[in-house]
């Protein structure tokens, strides 16, 4: 994460969670290790039961990964694999510290960005927890709005375990490097899908690129036999190619696509349709 970063990803929470100075929320989630050596069962197995290898990440509110820290054995908690974590370091030899800015809440000033973590953690100046006990009505609703915000990390494990069912079931590879690396990748491409998709948010649409919708939706079904319609597919991948070849086919647009898809539907329906009207007599 750069300063630059830092700054976009608290204005991104400001907006969307109504506080600032906030740069993501830390959790661990673990996944199971179904060739974990039967020596080191002691050591990966934890509450689950069986042996997991934990993964630690930090994710904002868009679900992309900031943080992320993976093979610590499953028999650590959270704040054991926190105490041996390169996020800890960045704390300690201040490098973290190069993202820090000056911002205010509630007319007061502050000069360290903070994250969302639950009770396990430690209550450091970086951590935003819950109240475990909350007793007024104050306490109740920042508990509430806590809990609420810091599902972002857990909507984060939650769709990347859903891309991924490597993480999702049992992990088969017998070397915890191919293990490491297998994971490192999967969060490596999920922060691609997540610019992909933020991306496509920001697109203007142009107008130009559903022409072709309207253009199938007008065609008149008799008027076309099994040559027609061949003719039509053929054209309709030559026109995908040239699109594709100008760049408009790119992960950052899917016009494209769903406009192709749209036509193919109509075209392989126009014979089924022709077919009936010849049996029916019309």
């Amino acid at each position: 994460m750069t300063a630059n970063d830092a700054r976009a990803t608290v204005k991104l929470h400001k907006e969307h969670h109504g506080i600032d100075g906030m740069f993501g929320s830390l959790d661990v989630t673990k996944v199971q290790w179904a060739n974990c050596p039967s020596a080191w069962h002691g050591q990966f197995q934890g509450k689950e039961g069986v042996p997991t290898i934990a993964l630690e990440a930090v994710a904002d509110y868009n679900l992309w990964i900031w943080h992320d820290a993976f093979g610590f054995p499953g028999g650590l908690n959270d704040l054991n694999i926190w105490e041996k974590s390169s996020h800890l370091e960045s704390f300690q030899d201040g490098t973290f510290s190069e993202l820090d800015f000056e911002y205010e809440i509630n007319g007061e000033k502050f000069d360290q960005l903070f994250a969302l973590v639950d009770g396990i953690y430690p209550q450091l100046s970086r951590f935003l927890q819950t109240i475990s006990v909350p007793i007024s009505k104050i306490d109740s609703h920042y508990s509430g709005w806590q809990e609420a915000k810091r599902k972002d990390i857990e909507r984060a494990f939650g769709v990347l375990k859903k891309k991924f069912h490597l993480l999702a079931h049992a992990i088969r590879m017998a070397y915890r490097d191919d293990i490491f690396y297998a994971v490192r990748a999967c969060t490596a491409l999920h922060n691609m899908m997540v610019e992909t998709r933020l991306n496509d948010l920001e697109e203007v649409e142009d107008s130009s690129h559903y022409e072709v919708v309207e253009e199938a939706r007008t065609v008149t079904p008799e008027r076309r036999g099994n040559d027609d319609v061949e003719a039509v597919v053929d054209a309709e991948e030559e026109d995908v190619r040239g699109r594709m070849a100008a760049g408009e086919g790119s992960l950052n647009s899917h016009v494209v696509d769903l406009a192709f898809r749209d036509k193919m539907e109509q075209v392989l329906y126009m014979p089924r349709h022709l077919n009936t009207a010849r049996i029916s007599g019309d």
